[in-house]
């Protein structure tokens, strides 16, 4: 044996610790009689040289069974369950455990304690004080380090699109609003377009909807009118969204200059430049944005109706709200509005000649039944 090997190295020569064997409370006698005790534990944590004395020549190295145990949660660098040691107190088993957090209150600790063997209660040890850092661990007590709340809280908001300087922007929610953080940001480009912002609330969104679960679950044929039309409602929903006017927030309109919350989103898009007409016409696509006209002039530009088209089921959908509203309720067009003209449904002639001949048939069979009665 080299005379100056460690704990460490000759547990490992004699195969390891066993299953329950104590890492803190290895016994080494010397030759002269002298007992030392390892901590190989708070060694490993703490690099405390004295807790993993060397192992000289003659020397006898007994690991027993652990037998107690101590506990420390919350912000400490390594929580858990620590073998109890003698002389353990509530300022070493912190330092085992590699010391307080950044976020650690450090004036305070909690410490449950047992007062027979079923009933605990809870001290608040002030470990400012000596007696306090210095108060005595027995077998299951438990130490909690509480955090200070929003310790150093990173809070921020990310503009995207088209602003002068887009990323994220720190915030001290509950102060910070909408104009403050666009200003920071240098504000909307000429591109963007004030009409499709949106402000996305990422954080406290997360409410389920029972209803909505609920339905999610039933063909669409089971559902009631009222049920269907909840259903599609909430299928367009954009969650998260918070209604602001950015045109009015332009303006210095304080009552839609929002106060913004950690994690919040701000897009500003570019500014569309016309209106989609889409399905039976001749010819579909993007038809330049012309103020005060309403759907009929884009249906006229995208070539007019195709012969299979059903007029009558002409759509808009608003490009601010996804909303669906028959053509000729939904007003001037505004760019980002979309035209759908639907495809007539397709008939099966065949079978409806079929029916007819069907039908006239039965009716001829009536009418033979009817003049042999009244011939007899």
């Amino acid at each position: 044996m080299h005379p100056y090997d460690s704990g460490p190295a000759v547990v490992d020569q004699a195969g390891g610790f066993g299953e329950n064997a104590s890492q803190r409370n290895i016994r080494i006698t010397r030759r002269s009689g002298e007992t030392v005790i390892a901590d190989l534990v708070r060694y490993q944590n703490t690099g405390d040289l004295s807790a993993n004395p060397p192992i000289l020549d003659g020397d006898v190295v007994f690991v027993p069974f652990a037998t107690g145990f101590v506990h420390v949660d919350g912000t400490v660098s390594r929580p858990g369950r620590y073998e109890l040691v003698a002389g353990e107190t509530v300022g070493s088993l912190i330092e085992t455990a590699g010391g307080f957090g950044r976020a650690a209150r450090s004036d305070t600790v909690e410490v449950r304690e047992f007062v027979d063997s079923v009933t605990t209660r809870t001290v608040l040890v002030d470990i400012r004080r000596p007696d306090g850092f210095s108060s005595a661990l027995d077998d299951g007590d438990q130490i909690y380090v509480r955090a200070i709340p929003k310790w150093r809280l990173v809070e921020r908001v990310i503009l995207e699109g088209e602003v002068v300087y887009p990323g994220a922007y720190g915030i001290n929610e509950g102060d910070d609003r909408l104009s403050s953080v666009l200003e920071r940001a240098g504000g909307p480009t000429e591109k963007a377009s004030l009409l499709d912002a949106k402000l996305i609330r990422t954080v406290g969104m997360d409410e389920v909807d029972l209803e909505f679960e609920r339905l999610k679950k039933i063909p669409v044929e089971e559902m009631t009118e009222t049920e269907y039309a909840y259903f599609k409602t909430k299928s367009r929903e954009r969650r998260g969204i918070v209604v602001v006017d950015f045109e009015k927030v332009a303006r210095g309109d304080t009552a839609e200059n929002v106060l913004l919350k950690n994690g919040d989103i701000v897009q500003f898009p570019k500014k569309r430049e016309g209106v989609a007409v889409s399905g039976q016409v001749g010819e579909p696509g993007m038809v330049l944005h012309v103020p005060g006209m309403k759907y009929e002039y884009y249906i006229e530009r995208a070539g007019g109706y195709a012969a299979d088209a059903r007029k009558g089921k002409t759509r808009v959908i608003k490009g601010a709200t996804g909303e669906w509203v028959p053509a000729g309720d939904a007003g001037v067009l505004v760019p980002g509005d979309v035209v759908w003209v639907p495809e007539k449904p397709e008939r099966d002639w065949w079978a409806t000649i079929q029916d007819v001949a069907r039908f006239a048939a039965s009716i001829a069979t009536v009418y033979l039944v009817i003049d042999q009665a009244a011939n007899n």
